[in-house]
């Protein structure tokens, strides 16, 4: 903000909101036009919630939808203030887009922006008629408090579906732990857009009970979750949340992608003309999500054919068990190609030795490998950590590496020695 400007936080609520919607003009890509933009209203138990539906088709066969939950901090945005990123993503992925004008506070606190996102997302799974759309699945996104309203959403229809199922999620830079402080806050506590107090006062006036998963949505369990893209930026408060995460996903076996978006603040996506590298972003994420959306597509249609339900059974259990034999087949040939001895550490290693490092050595490696029960450079939060220890990544880790783990792997580095 310019000198003779307070912070957003510190401004009236409607100067602040206006502010927002002005900054959101000047910093995102213009809008372009859509075959179909129409405003709608869906019921809940506490009103109408206002929507938006954006297609690139006027008309269009049964198929999954994008449910988007704006940004704000639960306290700002509304259908306008992310159109241009909404309709871009109705045109990338070509499908129908609705977006959820909810509640917000501090006229409406928390628990109301997740009873509309579930009020929303159970009423499209309906495929009703004022949609003109049929729906076959769910895919719910969402950006910073947006995104923390997608995990939610997500959480209650896997407890209790809806009438069609969730068969993506994709939560971008997502506030996910109202109960705890993470070292990304410390870290990019000012000068990155987003602050940490301004966190501090979004959470005020959202009031939410912060051990509630409803609030919190890291605090509850993620099994059972959809195919889920994660996105973070790296120069982000928020940064450590989002992480954390997608490592809970990984640890409950939920199919998890991770992307950080490199050398980036709070809120890219929705400032590509003025961050260029956010185009990019965008596209990366559009090139995750579409083959996530089309495996998940195919395994959500049901069918009453029992031919082909049961060659599809038949082909399941023929790749297994080739995929056994392989490994069969590929065991003894590992077994004669495999060095006499184990190779010599060139240093000694602890749980404060940088990942890279440890990955350096193939001795090393070979006890993370085996303590972690897989090549720990196809995590997919390695990149992320590579430049930290392992008694740095265990607290971001969202409970990946316990204690019990971490004494473990020191105690097989230490007897490298």
């Amino acid at each position: 903000m310019a000198a003779d400007h307070p912070p957003i936080h510190e401004a009236p609520l409607a100067e602040a909101r206006a502010t927002m919607s002005q900054i959101g003009l000047m910093l995102d890509s213009p809008s372009v036009s859509l075959a179909m933009t129409r405003d709608m209203a869906c019921p809940s138990t506490s009103g109408e919630i206002t929507l938006r539906l954006l297609d690139s088709r006027v008309e269009r066969a049964p198929g999954p939808a994008v449910i988007y939950y704006h940004g704000g901090g639960f306290v700002m945005g509304d259908l306008e203030s992310h159109q241009s990123l909404c309709i871009e993503v109705a045109r990338a992925l070509d499908l129908p887009v609705i977006v959820v004008g909810y509640r917000l506070a501090p006229e409406h606190p928390w628990p109301a922006a997740p009873d509309d996102a579930e009020a929303a997302a159970r009423w499209v799974a309906t495929s009703p008629a004022e949609l003109g759309r049929s729906v076959t699945g769910l895919i719910l996104a969402g950006d910073s408090a947006g995104g923390a309203l997608a995990i939610v959403t997500a959480m209650a229809l896997r407890d209790l579906p809806a009438q069609v199922p969730v068969i993506a999620l994709w939560p971008i830079y997502p506030t996910t732990d109202f109960s705890s402080d993470y070292p990304s806050s410390e870290l990019f506590a000012d000068g990155y857009l987003l602050t940490r107090s301004a966190m501090h006062w979004f959470s005020e006036q959202y009031a939410p009970d912060k051990v509630d998963w409803r609030a919190s949505p890291l605090l509850g369990d993620q099994a059972g979750m959809p195919p889920t893209l994660v996105v973070t930026a790296e120069l982000d408060v928020l940064r450590d949340e989002g992480r954390a995460f997608a490592a809970a996903c990984v640890e409950a076996g939920v199919d998890t992608v991770f992307h950080e978006a490199r050398g980036t603040i709070h809120g890219f996506l929705t400032m590509r003309q003025a961050l260029p590298s956010a185009v990019h972003d965008l596209d990366v994420c559009f090139e995750k999500l579409k083959p996530m959306i089309a495996r998940a597509s195919n395994s959500a249609y049901q069918t009453t054919d029992v031919a082909v339900e049961t060659r599809l059974i038949e082909e399941r259990m023929y790749m297994k068990i080739l995929l056994a034999a392989l490994i069969a087949v590929a065991a003894p040939v590992a077994a004669q190609t495999a060095p006499a001895a184990a190779p010599t550490p060139a240093a000694e290693f602890n749980l404060d030795t940088p990942l890279e490092t440890l990955v350096a050595d193939p001795a090393a490696k070979a006890v993370l490998d085996k303590d972690m029960g897989s090549d720990i450079t196809k995590h997919p939060l390695y990149d992320n950590f590579k430049t930290l220890s392992l008694n740095s990544v265990a607290p971001l880790s969202g409970g990946a590496m316990s204690d019990d783990l971490l004494k473990k792997i020191g105690a097989d580095l230490a007897a490298l020695k």
